[in-house]
């Protein structure tokens, strides 16, 4: 719902790396989430690349955060996205701490199978190439070529790239990954950033589940996981 009818809001980013569009699944576990959280829950419909740079993506999403912000308190705001939407949760919190620091950031975010460095290292590339023979999902190849993708599209650095910027006076992340998918390989380097800049961080590894198995909804490992979300969105500090 658009109206404020509880005291908590989930802002619900989708997945498809930044040119496509979510899906009725998308739909499914917005309502799901409502009603098991008893939170208003606003899927954040953007427009894509290469339609709209990066920085139209992100402020467009900004927009829509400033109008929550007349109904909610920052404190009691999720950021909860899928794929590129969990990089999205991490860009635009990046973005309001350089561009826009008259915002409050949100209580807490949940970014689900993000990536928060690409291209990723050379580090990381040789553990995707490990991971990339379980994930049935993406290749690593996939991983380098999305990269050179969103750049043609018109990407300018300001997504899927968090890493490169300064995380201090982040709200607290829970951070979802699955033991088999490519981005498993960042999960390393997403608890020292944290550690660094001073983030709470709690991790939830979904064992031998692929890039966003969250989403799955009818898998008994993500109705666990997705407890267990839950379960955070209620949490009061």
């Amino acid at each position: 719902s658009r109206y404020k009818s509880g005291e908590r809001l989930v802002l619900y980013f989708f997945g498809g790396g930044f040119v496509m569009s979510g899906d009725s699944g998308d739909f499914e576990f917005a309502q799901e989430m409502a009603d098991r959280t008893g939170a208003d829950v606003w899927l954040v419909w953007h427009k894509l690349l290469p339609e709209v740079t990066d920085k139209e993506i992100i402020e467009s999403v900004i927009t829509v955060y400033q109008e929550a912000l007349q109904r909610y308190k920052g404190e009691d705001i999720t950021f909860f996205g899928l794929s590129s939407g969990g990089s999205l949760c991490l860009d635009v919190c990046v973005y309001i701490n350089e561009q826009t620091k008259a915002i409050p950031l949100p209580g807490k975010l949940i970014p689900v199978s993000a990536t928060i460095q690409m291209p990723p290292t050379k580090k990381q590339s040789e553990t995707m190439r490990k991971i990339g023979k379980k994930d049935v999902m993406f290749t690593p190849d996939y991983v380098m070529a999305s990269a050179k993708m969103m750049s043609l599209c018109g990407s300018g650095g300001l997504l899927g790239n968090a890493i490169a910027h300064s995380w201090r006076g982040f709200p607290k992340i829970m951070a979802v990954y699955g033991s088999h998918e490519i981005y498993y390989a960042q999960m390393d380097d997403f608890k020292r950033k944290c550690v660094e800049d001073k983030v709470d961080l709690k991790t939830y590894v979904g064992e031998g589940m692929m890039h966003t198995w969250v989403a799955a909804g009818w898998l008994p490992e993500a109705k666990q996981a997705r407890d267990i979300i839950y379960s955070y969105i209620k949490e009061k500090d």
